[in-house]
């Protein structure tokens, strides 16, 4: 299969779409197990930034600066610094709409830097279940916030991610920082299965935007196989945190185990969690994997 377009700055001048191929559309619902096959592919180039230059920016101090910078929502396309869940919609590169949800805790201010959890469901699954049934309950224990969009290729009952879903998730992540008081130090990418191919290649293609990665039920070389590239090395040496059971078909432990080691090999830090089932992961899971991450910080 053709890759499409790389990832970088959703600015709308990077390039063509190009085709647009499915990671998996077998099903991967973060509430069944053994669900998935991975194939297809998802190009993700590398790129030097995340973010645009221009988008707000929180620091570790949550510091405003003396140009109130720091809580800048001129930017922000739509409810500044709601608390709760909100549903939202960002630009993509190519001007079409890009649905996602966001979601602050009942302790968030605004007026200090706070960690966010990009959180990419599984095949066959939507954002509103995978933020429901992994990231809520968490978001609101730790007080962080979380952005979960969706994919855009059907499968099953719900979605999967496409080719050019990278630029999407860019433009997720530009949207939604400037309307909150982001960390852009402590920003956690997650994935499970389908999710976690695509938070692999992205987290490791532009490493140094992430302070984490998060993965539930998928492989590093998967990613690489959709990406149509090597990810390591990668930019610096990003901290990996992995849920993977040892009964699980899709990905098998052994291939989880190989990714570890390279990953090590390459310098990285790997938190590694296998158990006793198989192809699923639950709040408590993402739970421990935010705070394998969460002292972690970008550079």
């Amino acid at each position: 299969m053709a890759c499409g377009s790389g990832i970088g700055v959703p600015d709308g001048t990077d390039g063509p779409a190009g085709d647009r191929t499915a990671v998996d559309s077998t099903g991967d619902d973060a509430r069944t197990a053994d669900s998935i096959s991975a194939d297809g592919i998802v190009d993700v180039a590398s790129a030097d930034t995340l973010v645009s230059t221009d988008a707000p920016r929180a620091d570790a101090t949550g510091d405003t600066g003396s140009d109130g910078g720091f809580l800048d929502r001129s930017r922000c396309t739509a409810m500044p610094d709601v608390r709760g869940m909100t549903t939202r919609s960002a630009t993509g590169r190519t001007g079409m709409p890009v649905p996602y949800l966001a979601y602050a805790p009942a302790s968030y201010d605004r007026t200090r830097a706070t960690t966010i959890v990009i959180a990419l469901h599984g095949a066959g699954d939507v954002a509103s279940n995978y933020f429901a049934a992994v990231w809520r309950a968490n978001a609101d224990a730790l007080g962080f916030l979380v952005v979960a969009p969706d994919g855009s290729c059907p499968a099953g009952p719900g979605n999967t991610w496409c080719n050019d879903d990278g630029n999407s998730i860019i433009a997720v992540i530009n949207d939604i920082e400037r309307c909150y008081s982001v960390d852009v130090h402590r920003r956690i990418i997650n994935g499970f299965s389908a999710g976690g191919i695509m938070a692999y290649s992205i987290g490791l293609q532009v490493a140094t935007s992430f302070a984490g990665i998060s993965i539930s039920a998928a492989n590093l070389g998967s990613a690489e196989a959709v990406a149509g590239r090597r990810l390591l090395p990668a930019r610096w040496t990003i901290p990996v945190s992995h849920f993977h059971g040892l009964t699980d078909t899709n990905f098998p432990i052994a291939t989880a185990r190989d990714g570890w080691n390279r990953l090590e090999a390459a310098g990285h830090t790997v938190y590694r969690h296998e158990f006793d089932g198989g192809h699923t992961t639950n709040a408590g899971y993402a739970r421990t994997m935010y705070m394998d991450l969460m002292s972690a910080m970008a550079p």
